[in-house]
């Protein structure tokens, strides 16, 4: 193990440090899995539509999708994911990580 994996390993043994860390993993894993949705349904929808429907503004929506730019706040990604028909869920998995479904 490298110095940094040692050091990480070291500090999930703290509960709050590994709690605190699981509910970040969550969120990526939230937006990347509604990112991923995105590139397929833009094929078939304009981005300023979802934005629409969405209740947010095209800015908003642009700062979803683009990697460039600060990323979007979690209600933002919950909200374009519940205008594309899905669901985050978030539970722990057998191996005490998170999964983002």
């Amino acid at each position: 193990m490298t110095g940094a994996e040692l050091y990480f390993a070291e500090q999930h043994k703290n509960p709050e440090y590994h709690a605190a860390y699981l509910q970040a993993r969550a969120e990526v894993d939230a937006l990347e899995a509604v990112l991923r949705e995105l590139e397929l349904q833009q094929q078939h929808q304009h981005l300023s539509e979802i934005a629409r429907r969405a209740g947010i503004s095209r800015r908003e929506m642009r700062r979803v999708v683009s990697p460039l730019r600060r990323g979007p706040r979690f209600e933002t990604v919950t909200a374009v994911a519940a205008t594309l028909g899905l669901t985050i869920r978030v539970e722990p998995s057998a191996e005490g990580t998170v999964a983002v479904t």
